[in-house]
């Protein structure tokens, strides 16, 4: 599970982003937005696999998407929440559970249709609410938990 949403962000990361500039201007959609670029100096599996260069590199994504939403004034909602998106998964990954929740909802806020609100964060809420019950997140009983949460 932790590899397929470390990919997830590394996929999300590298097509959405680039280098941010340093005075807030108005965007009206995504391809307005900056993009970026990431080395990983050999295979994506090789980098999703180590916690060391994955940590090195969430913290180079994390930089630019908090810069682009800070430096950015974001007028398209799916664009925004795009990044919040993003700065969750990295939350979630982190365990800076708080953080995530907040982010959550801020992402839900952004969404423009009931149905989509309804559903917006259920597997990550699911994970944030099933850590404090399973301590070993490897374990049988840690997914157990994550399903049964989002139920």
């Amino acid at each position: 599970m932790r590899t397929g949403v470390m990919m997830a962000i590394f996929l999300m990361s590298v097509t959405i982003l680039s280098f941010a500039q340093t005075s807030r201007q108005k965007v009206a959609r995504l391809a307005d937005l900056p993009r970026f670029q990431y080395s990983i100096g050999g295979k994506v599996e090789d980098l999703v696999k180590s916690e060391s260069a994955f940590r090195a590199f969430a913290s180079q994504v994390r930089n630019n998407v908090e810069s682009v939403l800070r430096d950015y004034d974001i007028e398209d909602a799916s664009a925004k929440r795009d990044l919040l998106s993003i700065l969750v998964s990295l939350d979630i990954l982190e365990n800076r559970d708080d953080s995530a929740g907040r982010r959550l909802a801020e992402v839900k806020g952004l969404e423009e249709k009931p149905a989509a609100r309804a559903l917006s964060g259920l597997s990550e809420n699911a994970v944030r609410d099933a850590r404090p019950e399973v301590p070993d997140h490897n374990s049988p009983a840690y997914r157990k938990a994550v399903s049964a949460a989002g139920i």
